[in-house]
């Protein structure tokens, strides 16, 4: 019997000529695919009912604590709402109170110089209290109350795209991390301002930003399988299947072993065209789902092929984050210099396009249209090319880096953005090369397996979309983002092809593809709305990355 089961007690029916004994029903604690349990250390008890800060002149009040996180904690198109109180003598020297709103990059890269260490304000809203409204003689004790909307979208380096949630990881010396916090400031007046009385008073609040982000059409929870030519004659326009489906080639290499390796793309016409990837359109699928695919072999010349290929796939769900350091002061200087020197040495027009050329980087992409998905229009699939930069090793986590790593000593660098959320120039001098890690997700399942005619093949499987309402893609302009990647790979069977023998005469195939992860299903916030009398709900399944953070730091304070 399971850890997991409990072990009910037997009941005996008396009814009748014999006893019989009858099981109760058996439960378990562990929940189901559908179903999403908060972590006993996200919610932590608190004695106070309210978030509750204090300076010497201030007492601030955010309402209710609804969620019970470390942190005030906010989800999608929330307001922070509260109010100040001011304490204390001599209110008249009071100038003024802001209230600023405030989102950081932090990252940091563990390199052969040492630790990289930046930080970047990618979001900074600021509003300021009325304090004119009131008489100066009111001021003490007077409760000042303030609401702040929390942007749902950035743009930054003209790239628009949702406010990024709340984040945090170290994986193989590189750390990113998305923090937010409230900034509340009392100004006073310096020129008649007692002897005892500081001119400044302010008060940081950390807060978190957990939104909850769905798919805008609803995804296929099975692919159809491909119509023959007798079932197309007799098909409705509404089932075909191009309308629902994308499918992209698998990109054959040869392996490391072959002597065809150092010449790439000799050798591999034959094979361009044989094996296929198909999934739902559009790629947006909600964590803790299933993403359905078909798999399409086709060797009609040589069905042995197929049957080698067949047995050797391997379907993993990678987890892919890149960041850009902000360069050291020394570094920056040295770039700007380099940069002026070859201006004048050079043409202008020439020294124009390498610049150009040079801000082209892995966070380059075309914004999206639409500020909740990212742009999928790709058909090619990222990573699907002969000369792919990413390695991966199979099963367990894993790392690898677009470049080489570039880190100055231990300091920390911070570099503003613009007011509020406007777009501003990327400036490529001042930031490392982006650095890459990632690591395998999930695996996934082949579950059928047809054959439609001598040497072709469909599979059918499917692959989970990590932890149920545990994932979300994001990004921050140029400097960050948070990717998935559907990654497909074969390659010939060892048995039957005689112990390898054959790898260095038949290629292997890949192809990545990047889907969108959202923390919730398509169209529940209507119904979550309602149900919660209007109030944006957060998605605590993001709050593990926060709880991690918070163990790492308490394991290294105890050391």
């Amino acid at each position: 019997m399971s850890d997991n089961i409990d072990q009910q007690p037997w009941f005996s029916d008396n009814d009748g000529d014999g006893a019989t004994s009858i099981p109760s029903p058996r439960y378990t604690r562990l929940p189901s695919r559908t179903e999403m349990t908060l972590d006993a250390q996200i919610l932590s008890a608190s004695s106070s009912p309210s978030w509750t800060y204090h300076t010497k002149h201030m007492s601030i009040d955010l309402r209710r604590r609804l969620w019970g996180t470390s942190s005030p904690t906010y989800g999608l198109n929330d307001k922070i709402e509260g109010k100040i109180e001011v304490l204390g003598q001599h209110p008249e020297y009071i100038e003024s109170i802001s209230i600023t709103l405030e989102g950081h990059l932090v990252t940091a890269v563990d390199g052969d110089g040492g630790v990289s260490r930046s930080s970047s304000v990618f979001l900074n809203h600021t509003i300021s209290l009325p304090l004119s409204r009131h008489p100066i003689s009111s001021l003490e004790g007077a409760s000042y109350p303030f609401s702040i909307p929390v942007p749902s979208e950035i743009n930054l380096h003209d790239v628009s795209a949702l406010t990024p949630p709340s984040f945090y990881r170290f994986h193989l010396g590189v750390s990113g991390e998305i923090a937010y916090s409230l900034k509340i400031s009392m100004v006073r007046q310096t020129l008649r301002l007692p002897f005892r009385l500081e001119p400044n008073e302010t008060k940081i609040i950390p807060i978190l930003y957990f939104p909850k982000t769905r798919p805008i059409d609803p995804p296929l929870a099975a692919i159809p399988k491909p119509f023959t030519e007798r079932e197309l004659r007799f098909a409705s326009p509404n089932m075909y299947i191009a309308q629902h489906v994308n499918t992209f080639p698998l990109v054959p290499r040869w392996s490391p072993s072959s002597p065809r390796a150092k010449r790439t793309s000799v050798g591999l016409e034959s094979f361009r065209n044989s094996l296929f990837l198909s999934v739902p359109t559009p790629q947006s699928f909600a964590s803790g789902e299933r993403i359905p695919f078909l798999l399409s072999l086709v060797f009609p010349n040589n069905p042995v092929q197929t049957a080698m290929y067949t047995e050797n796939i391997r379907v993993s769900l990678i987890k892919q984050l890149t960041v850009r350091p902000v360069k050291s002061s020394l570094r920056k200087l040295f770039s700007i210099s380099r940069s002026k020197t070859s201006g004048r040495n050079s043409n202008p027009k020439m020294f124009a396009a390498r610049a150009s050329s040079s801000s082209a980087s892995l966070l380059s992409l075309s914004p999206s249209s639409s500020a909740s998905r990212l742009d999928l229009r790709n058909e090619s699939g990222a990573g699907s090319s002969d000369t792919d930069s990413h390695s991966l090793s199979d099963g367990g986590d894993c790392c690898s880096s677009s470049s080489s790593v570039h880190s100055s000593h231990d300091s920390e660098h911070s570099i503003p953005a613009a007011a509020d959320t406007a777009s501003s120039e990327f400036d490529p001098d001042m930031y490392l090369s982006p650095v890459t890690t990632r690591w395998t997700l999930t695996t996934g399942y082949l579950e059928t397996r047809s054959e439609y005619s001598e040497g072709v093949y469909v599979l059918r499987g499917w692959i989970s979309a990590g932890e149920l309402g545990r994932g979300c893609s994001w990004r921050v302009g140029q400097l960050a983002r948070l990717q998935y990647f559907l990654r497909v790979e074969t390659s010939p069977s060892q048995e039957r092809s005689g112990g390898g023998a054959l790898e260095k005469h038949l290629p292997s195939f890949v192809l990545e593809k990047e889907v969108e992860i959202t923390t919730d299903c398509w169209e529940t916030v209507d119904r979550e709305l309602s149900s919660m009398g209007g109030l944006p709900t957060p998605a605590l399944g993001l709050a593990r990355c926060v709880v991690e953070k918070e163990g790492l730091q308490g394991s290294v304070e105890t050391r």
